[in-house]
């Protein structure tokens, strides 16, 4: 499925193209790799959350894929949040605040974009920094 939703995107003329893939390492994971230019990895600061990037990164080194790392809910775990900041440096390309007005957001199918949440700025931050790679 996720092989057909790229070649049909392949049909648009557009600078940049996000595949969303399902945790984890198997073969949706494996198929939204393919042909990447660059991986962008969100994880939640639990120990699960870390184990879970270590696990998918060995699939995205195995590819020689460039990554980089998004730590979703930073502020709910300012330790682990540490752990992978430490451990990923330069890698990690933002991190975005945890609000339960986001859910609220959802549920009203406001865009997060169209809010005034600190997500917000820190989404077009990451965005902005996306797109400077992009353009190198």
């Amino acid at each position: 499925m996720v092989a057909e939703i790229k070649n049909e995107a392949e049909k648009f003329n557009v600078d940049l193209m996000l595949i969303d893939s399902a945790p984890g390492t198997g073969c949706p994971v494996t198929a939204a790799l393919r042909d990447a230019d660059f991986v962008i990895l969100m994880t939640e600061p639990t120990p699960s959350g870390f184990t879970d990037l270590t696990r998918v990164l060995e699939v995205v080194i195995y590819f020689k894929i460039p990554f980089w790392v998004i730590i979703n809910k930073w502020d709910i775990n300012p330790q682990i949040t540490k752990k992978f900041i430490d451990t990923f440096k330069k890698k990690v390309l933002g991190k975005i605040s945890y609000d339960q007005r986001i859910f609220k957001a959802i549920s009203s199918l406001t865009p997060i974009m169209e809010t005034n949440l600190r997500a917000r700025e820190e989404i077009k931050e990451i965005f902005k920094k996306i797109k400077l790679w992009q353009g190198h």
